[in-house]
């Protein structure tokens, strides 16, 4: 059981993403996920702008993306916080 926490713990560690911070490879991961979204496209030339607002929030809210995944409801309210705040910028 030990074990199993200390490798937990370095997982973590080596990961480098808290709130507020991710890592370069979870804001990459977002980024390559969030652009194979066939739906985003329909920002149009928002999209790019949209995924960057999308990124921001889920950062300042969760130590990581893998914790950000995890919370549906969360993230689908901050992507309509960044539909609207994309759209009223037009």
């Amino acid at each position: 059981m030990i074990f199993l926490v200390v490798i937990s713990l370095i997982f973590n560690g080596c990961n480098g993403s808290k709130k507020g911070n991710w890592s370069e490879t979870d804001k990459q991961k977002f980024r390559k996920d969030m652009y194979a979204v066939e739906e985003l496209s329909n920002f149009g030339d928002n999209k790019s702008k949209w995924i960057e607002c999308y990124l921001s929030k889920c950062e300042a809210n969760y130590s990581s993306y893998y914790e950000a995944d995890q919370d549906e409801k969360g993230c689908e309210k901050l992507a309509f916080e960044c539909s609207d705040e994309v759209l009223s910028n037009e």
